[in-house]
This record gives structure tokens, sequence and C-alpha cells, in this order.
């Protein structure tokens, strides 16, 4: 938002340099992005946040420069003569959605000249970004930036039957705005028509039917509050943005109109010969009441960490036109300017107190320790444990937006599973809240690859959203997001260069289960139409599933434009930041030499290692210290089609003896037996 310094200047007295201003607007959230000289003014870009809506006017910034300062402002002539003629016996109003416009003011001014605005109201208008167009409009445009509140000015004689009436569109109605296009309406946007047809639509734009042209004599000056959601699901839908829009949007002051509408009057009759009619059109039904809270002074004095005292509050609240009435000695009664929606509680006074008295004057101070190890909780010790565990294993961590494109986080998600829809989307591509964590990681990937940053391995910890079946209610989880591609390692001179493939995902899962002492991770074939039919596998913690992994379907690549093999995995960390934590037990190393056995067996297709093992293990053979694969053959000679050839490397230890041939071998063949009962395994 640009500010005129000379303008400024017209409220207040400044006794400080631009620059020192600009430093000193900084410090009370406004920060201020360039300083200008431009002639004899400086031009200040401010950065005004969504919730200071009041302060998009030379105004509203000026009553914090106001109070920055300790200045008394000087507000704008808003003087004028009337005729005898009344407005409302000119024109009816008829408010017909009185929960989307509260309120809503007009006033007639007759026999007005159109014509190019004097330079002084064009040179301020460019000042701030605005462009001139004809002396009426200029006015209304000069105003919006003086005060902040938008108007609008109809062409009186092109108003149908001279009555304008506020209502919800109906669906189908179509309006040409000032722009040119012509747009069609719904029942949700709210409009301003005359007895026949649309001629605006408020809070946005008007339209062409009853805009200022050279021929219009009389007008009728509009000055309402709209509803803010309203305004902005109007403006979205449209795809239309206008100066009041970006206003109404935020909030107006309710109690602004008929000042706006006076000064206005004021500005027409100063610059052209005009008649302006007695009386203004006024539709309150409902009259917006000030708001009320209340504050304490220990509770200031707390939270900041800083003796304030209690005449000190009641001078920055005072200087920044709160009304603040002592209820007893240690609290107040606070009315709040109609003008400032974003303050409600005594938190928003505190923090107004805060900006005005100086962050710089608060010191530094360490929380009070009390003796007790207060810790943070096993849960976000847990989780940091995950983000160290990943980066030791050379991982990167990312942070991707909650909100993703429906499209996307489709692929990543099953028919069963409902997304979260948001109704007021900040972006076409950001619709819904995410049900995987890995649309937004295969973006990372592809980020990268387009930027010659091919080998890339990832992982996110952030929430998961999804609605739960029957009673439609939304379930966030917390989750754990694992991605690579390209090689395993930096390729060098001497080495040759390897593909991360499957085993490698599995292994990282494996390494971070074991680092935490968990030793009932499993893995098990799965089904999941965005991996690659047979590079996929469910994850188990004990007997429950918890996530899945495997290798991107290629199909989803190619759509997606990632030219290379994308492995991925994704688990539920709530199962395990819940468990209970199991001991790592550390071991002496071994002091006895171990005995190596190979053994080859012909197993049925489809047989996973972890089933081998499994069984292995229900031995309870105390000398087995380790089973490994070392070969495997799915097709060759002697192989028959429904079988499959894997070669085990058994180690065989005792921690307090050296074995003997004999015990290896007898433990050997209990452990062949058991595989070919159990499995219908065949030596080869």
């Amino acid at each position: 938002m640009k500010y005129s310094w000379n303008w400024l200047k017209t409220f207040i007295d400044i006794d400080i340099e631009p620059k020192g201003l600009a430093d000193r607007l900084s410090m009370i959230g406004f920060g201020v992005e360039s300083l200008i000289p431009s002639g004899s003014d400086y031009i200040f870009d401010v950065e005004i946040t969504p919730n200071r809506g009041d302060c998009l006017s030379m105004l509203g910034l000026g009553r914090e420069i106001a109070a920055l300062l300790g200045k008394k402002m000087t507000l704008p002539l808003m003087t004028y003569n009337e005729i005898e003629n009344k407005t409302d016996d000119l024109v009816q109003v008829k408010v017909e959605a009185p929960d989307l416009c509260p309120r809503y003011c007009g006033k007639v001014v007759k026999g007005v000249k159109i014509a190019s605005s004097p330079d002084w109201l064009v040179e301020k208008l460019l000042a701030v970004g605005l462009r001139p167009i004809n002396n009426v409009v200029d006015i209304t445009n000069y105003v919006l930036a003086e005060l902040g509140h938008p108007l609008h000015a109809f062409d009186l004689n092109s108003v149908m039957g001279l009555e304008i009436i506020i209502r919800r569109a109906r669906a189908g109605e179509r309006i040409r705005t000032i722009d040119g296009v012509e747009r069609m309406l719904d029942s949700d946007m709210l409009i301003i028509a005359d007895q026949h047809r649309p001629i605006a639509i408020a809070g946005v734009m008007g339209g062409v039917n009853s805009e200022i042209t050279q021929k219009t004599t009389d007008i009728f000056i509009e000055s309402a509050y709209f509803d803010p959601p309203s305004v902005r699901r109007t403006s979205k839908k449209l795809n239309l943005s206008s100066d009041a829009s970006y206003r109404f949007e935020r909030g107006t002051d309710p109690h602004a109109l008929t000042k706006a509408i006076e000064r206005t009057c004021h500005l027409i009759q100063k610059l052209c010969p005009c008649e302006v009619c007695d009386g203004v059109i006024d539709t309150n039904p409902q009259p917006l009441q000030p708001k009320k809270t209340w504050l304490r002074s220990s509770r200031v004095s707390s939270l900041l960490g800083v003796k304030v005292e209690k005449r000190r509050v009641e001078q920055l609240l005072t200087r920044l036109n709160f009304d603040i009435q002592r209820r007893d000695e240690d609290s107040w009664t606070v009315t709040i300017p109609s003008y400032r929606r974003d303050i409600e509680k005594e938190i928003d006074l505190i923090e107004e107190v805060a900006r005005l008295y100086g962050y710089d004057q608060i010191p530094s101070t360490m929380p009070l320790w009390r003796g007790e190890d207060a810790g943070a909780s096993d849960w976000v010790e847990r989780e940091r444990l995950i983000r160290r565990t990943m980066t030791a294993a050379g991982y990167y961590e990312v942070i991707n937006y909650s909100f993703v494109d429906d499209n996307t986080d489709r692929l990543f998600r099953t028919e069963a599973e409902e997304a979260v829809r948001l109704q007021n989307p900040i972006a076409e591509q950001m619709g819904i809240l995410r049900a995987s964590l890995l649309p937004g990681m295969v973006a990372n990937l592809a980020w990268n690859i387009n930027r010659g940053i091919k080998n890339i391995k990832i992982f996110e910890i952030g929430k998961v959203y999804h609605l739960v079946k029957g009673i439609k209610r939304p379930e966030e989880r917390k989750t754990l997001g694992i991605t690579a591609t390209g090689n395993f390692g930096e390729r060098y001179w001497k080495d040759g260069k390897r593909e991360f493939d499957f085993y490698d995902l599995k292994g990282v899962i494996e390494f971070l289960f074991h680092h935490f002492g968990w030793e009932t991770l499993s893995f098990a074939p799965d089904n999941i139409d965005f991996y690659h039919p047979v590079r996929t596998a469910l994850i188990r913690f004990g007997h429950r599933p918890i996530g899945h992994m495997g290798m991107l379907h290629p199909q989803i690549c190619a759509q997606l434009e990632i030219p290379q093999n994308v492995y991925m995995a994704q688990l539920d960390l709530e199962p395990l930041l819940k468990a209970e934590a199991s001991l790592v037990k550390f071991q002496p190393l071994p002091k006895f030499p171990a005995i190596s056995r190979d053994i080859s067996l012909l197993f049925d297709r489809g047989i996973s290692f972890d089933v081998i093992t499994r069984w292995i293990n229900s031995l309870k053979e105390d000398i087995i210290s380790e089973v490994k694969i070392y070969d495997l053959y799915h097709q060759g000679d002697n192989i028959p089609k429904d079988k499959v050839s894997i070669s085990l490397n058994i180690q065989f230890r005792h921690p307090q003896r050296t074995l003997t041939l004999e015990e290896v071998a007898r433990t050997q063949e209990r452990l062949i037996n058991l595989l070919k009962e159990k499995l219908n395994a065949e030596p080869r």
C-alpha cells in the first residue's frame, strides 16, 4: 500500500525525517518495503497485514503515526451547503439482504458537471497508484485513499424507477462491469439493482449501465457496509478484484459511512457547481454496538515481562483512541473503536500496549526455572530423535504446505479415502487438505530434478487429513514420509554407480526402527495403485499396518514428468509415538569365532524373506546369530516355474565358548527340516 508523505502531513505535524518515520513504523508492525523520493514528496510502500484493514488509508496510517509520535490529528473538512430538496424524495432504497448489508447510506447531488480533475487531485491519486478518470469518480477514489471507506457514484438518471435495491442476485443474471466484461452472477452474490436489472456487484465493481459519463448531471453517492466474507467469495468466484473489494474483504468501519459521504460532498461542491440535496438515506435496522473488553494491569506486566505503570498503559491506549475506564485497582473496561475489527480480547490490547511501548524497551530475560525438569514430552523427544536418525541416514528434511491440489493428491489416495475440502481455498491448486505427504514430496523431487539435481533423499514429518466415514468428521494424523531417487551415493572416479532401489528404502526404515529398539517391524506384499505392482510392501508394527512403501508407478512418473525411478514410503507415526519405549541392549564384542554355512533351497514363488526368518527364529536356537540372503535365482536350469532358489548364509556362534562342528551340523539339519515341513522347501 502506497502512502504520500505530503498527504500524511496534512493530518499530523510530523517532526521527524521520512527515513526516521519509516524505521519507527517498522518497529510498530508496519514494515516499510520502500521509501522513494518523488519530486518534493516521498512515497512510502508499507506492508499492511490482513488484520489491519483500518490502515488502508491516509487517515488509518495517520492515526498510527499520531499515536506513535504523541501528536493530535487534524481531520479533513466535511462542510457543505444543502438545498431544500430531500434525498429520500428523489430515490428510494430497499435492503432485501440485511445479513450481507447491515447498513446502506446514500445521498443525491444534482447539477454536477463532469470534467477533468484539477492537477492537485490528479497528482495525489497518481502518488498512491490510482488512475484519474473524471472529477466525480476521482473524488470518490480520493476519499477512498484518504478515509479508507469505498464509495460508488451512480448516474441517477440511469437508475430505472429511481429505486436502489440491495439483494442477492438471481441465478443466470448478468452484468457488464465498468471494465467492459460481461459477468454471470449466482444467488450467493450480493448486488445493487434498480427495478429491472443489476447495476453493480456489491463491494466489488459497478456496472456500465449506471456509470458516470460526460452526460451525467445527477448522481447518487453510495456508502455501505458489506459483509466481508460475502465480498471475498464473490470476488474470488468472478476472479475480479478492485480497490473497493480489497478493503471490504478486510472489513471497513460501519460507523464511517456518513463521514465518507460528507467528505465527498465537500469536495464535489468545492470542485464543481452542484446542488447537494438535503439529508442522507441511512438504512441501519440493527446498529452495531461498540465492542468492549477488559484489561488487567497485572496481566500486562506478567505477559510482557516488564513492569508497565498503570498510567502509562492508559496513555498508550488513549493515544490509540481506545476509551479506557478504570474498573478497580488492577483492571479497566476498554471500549474498542469501531474501525479496530482485529481487537477482541485482553491479549489483543496487551499487544497494542507492547508495540507502542516499544518491543526494543522490553528486556530479554531467561524464563524462571522452579527446580523441576520440565523437559519435552515423549512425543516431542521421539519426533526429534526420528529427525536426527533420518538426517544421520543421509536424508534432508523438507516442509510442504498442508494445502494441495486435488488432482495430484488423488493419485496418492485410495477410493475409500475422502479428502477434506476447503470452503475458501487461498488458491485453486490448494483446494484440499493433503491426505498424503507423498504429493508434496514428489513435487520436491520434480523441482530439483528439473534443476539438475538427480540424486535426492528427503523426508518430511507432518499431518495428513481424512474424513472419517459415517460422521464426516475430519481426522488428522502425524505421519512420516520418505522419498528417494537417483544413485544410492555420490559417484567418484574409482567407484561405479548404483541406483537407489527398493531394498535401500527398506533398509532405512529398518535402521529407524532398530534405533528405537523396536523389534516387531515386518513387511508383507501388497497391491497399491500408485506403486509398481511387484515393488511394493505393507509395513506392519506388531500386527498392525502402519504404512506402505514401494516404487512409484512408472505411469505416474511419466504423468508428473519425472524421468527416473522414485522410491517412497509413508508411515503413521502415532502408533510409534505412543508405543512403550524399548530398552536398547548393548552386547560386548564376541570373543569366540563364528562358523558360517551356506544352504540353497527351492521355495514356492512369492515367499518373503521375512517369513523365512520368522520360522528360523521359531527354532529358539541361541547359536544362530545371523541369517542373510547371498544369492537369488528366479529362473534357470533345474528351477521349476513355480519355485525360486534362495541361498542363505547362516552364522553360528556361542557367546561363551567355541562351537563344535557336530553342534553346527545338528542345528543346520533341524533348520532345513523345519523349512521343508513348514514352507515346502526343497534342497538344491
